[in-house]
């Protein structure tokens, strides 16, 4: 699966996605390169409603954990505020590479992508900095990484995190894999933490919007 796949029906997926204008042309091509490859993306669906709501937010200062090769960063860029900053965390270093030579043809010095892992660049990132946090790296580090967004968000800030539906796999008590695992469990704390106001919107493979209060 090259992007995520939505529980709507094929058609209703399909409908949204004709109406989803891509903000940037270097989009169309990525798309083209992720299916081609198998790399793993949000759709436009996901897309659409990542630079909605960073839009509504007026984020000025977004972080991306899990970059790929920008695609869904193309999209929070599209999002940001006139002056604001996106900088992205990429383990594999070839797409690190790549996702900052895309996100500089679309916004130039405005992007920047951070190559390491996840859990070693967060706890040197400034505390309480930024507007939007998303996540969509490595689902077993997912409350791991809710610890540090709870840091590194201002107040009123929001963390986004993908994929809590799972392909199913949250609702399947037979699954109990470790990404699985992490996927519920950060489920579980989102709705718990009594510093955040929670939902699940049913997007593709589901997002998770919480607010820093």
């Amino acid at each position: 699966m090259s992007f995520d796949e939505s529980l709507l029906p094929p058609e209703a997926a399909a409908y949204i996605e004709r109406h989803v204008a891509p903000p940037f042309p270097i989009i169309e091509r990525l798309e083209r390169e992720i299916r081609a490859e198998g790399q793993p993306a949000v759709g436009r669906q996901t897309g659409g409603t990542l630079r909605a709501i960073a839009l509504a937010h007026r984020a000025e200062r977004i972080l991306e954990v899990g970059t790929n090769v920008g695609y869904s960063a193309l999209w929070l860029c599209a999002g940001l505020a006139p002056k604001g900053a996106f900088e992205g965390i990429e383990l594999d270093q070839a797409l690190a590479q790549r996702a900052g030579a895309n996100l500089h043809e679309a916004v130039g010095k405005r992007a920047q992508v951070h190559q390491g892992a996840a859990l070693d660049v967060l706890p040197r990132l400034p505390a309480g900095q930024y507007d939007l946090i998303f996540l969509d790296a490595v689902k077993s580090e997912y409350p791991k990484y809710l610890d540090h967004a709870l840091r590194l968000l201002r107040p009123g800030g929001l963390v986004i995190a993908d994929n809590m539906f799972w392909s199913g796999a949250a609702w399947d008590d037979t699954k109990q894999d470790p990404d699985t695992r992490g996927v519920r469990e950060y489920t579980r704390r989102i709705f718990a933490e009594p510093r955040l106001v929670s939902t699940i919107v049913p997007v593709e493979d589901g997002l998770a919007v919480s607010v820093l209060k």
